[in-house]
Parts: C-alpha cells; structure tokens; sequence
C-alpha cells in the first residue's frame, strides 16, 4: 500500500512536470530504487536510520504493540520504497499516454479546468493498468520480504517460505 500511494503521487506529478527537473529527478530516483536489491535498500537504511542517526531500532521484533510498530517501521519503508520504483514509472507512462489521448484533448478544449481533466479523465483511465500491476506486485513483496527478514532478525512469512522450501 504505501508503494502503491507513493508511486502514484510522484508518477502523476512527474507525468504532469514533463521535461522538467522534477521530472528527470523523480525519474533518476525511480531508476535507482527499481535497479537496488532489496537486501541492498534494507542495509543501506539500516546503517543510515537505524546505526548512524538512531532513530529506528536495529534487530528484533519487540515485545508490546508500539514497540513492534517502531521495530516494522524500517522493514516496511524498505518493501515500499522498493516497489515504489516500479508503480512511479508506470504511472508516468500511463499518465503520459492518456495525456496524448483524443478525449483528454477534447476536454481541455470544452473548457474544462486542467484539475478536472487530470483527475476525472487521465488519471481514472491511467489507474487501470496500475491496479493490475500492484496486484501482481505481491509476488514480489513476497520474495523480497525473506530477504528484508532475514536482514532486520524478524520472523515472518518470509522465514516461514524459506523453511517449507528447506524441508
């Protein structure tokens, strides 16, 4: 879910900024977070947030419900931030592509505001393919988050999948 909201705002507004550096940057950080394995994002945000500025707590799962809310935290932006990539990338082709859409042409010239047009129009039609998308995104969650466990200590599904292929 957070991959999902956080890929689409940033692929609408890198989509609607074309050509500009907020563009090209959202871009840049979607190519960077799409070609970094997980294990790679799960240790660099460890040692960055969890060793160096303290503010997530390194290993283990704790023991009451906000101690193991802050202990997820970290694995959590890890899975999203990954996914992120992929559902920012398709957003901005999507949206770009109902941008050069006849009706969205037609609307814009029927007076509409741009809110509107983006909105109800392009944005609607471009949810389609990235719905689908985010719903085959789980198998990939899935085959990230034995990695993301086995880095942050925390037993889960993942280590449950890694114990029935082992036995």
């Amino acid at each position: 879910l957070l991959a999902l909201a956080l890929g689409i705002c940033a692929g609408v507004l890198a989509a609607l900024r074309r050509g500009r550096l907020l563009d090209r940057t959202l871009s840049s950080v979607s190519i960077l977070l799409l070609s970094t394995p997980t294990f790679a994002l799960a240790l660099g945000l460890l040692y960055l947030l969890g060793f160096r500025f303290g503010w997530f707590p390194i290993f283990g799962s704790g023991e009451w419900l906000t101690s193991r809310l802050h202990h997820l935290a970290l694995p959590t932006l890890v899975l999203g931030l990954h996914g992120m990539g992929f559902v920012m990338r398709l957003t901005r082709a999507s949206m770009l592509e109902q941008f050069d859409e006849d009706y969205v042409a037609f609307a814009r010239a029927r007076g509409l505001s741009e809110r509107k047009v983006v909105i109800g129009y392009a944005f609607r039609n471009a949810l389609i393919p990235i719905l689908t998308t985010g719903g085959l995104m789980f198998l990939g969650l899935l085959t990230g988050s034995v990695l993301v466990e086995t880095v942050f200590g925390l037993p889960g599904l993942g280590n449950l999948l890694v114990g029935s292929v082992k036995a």
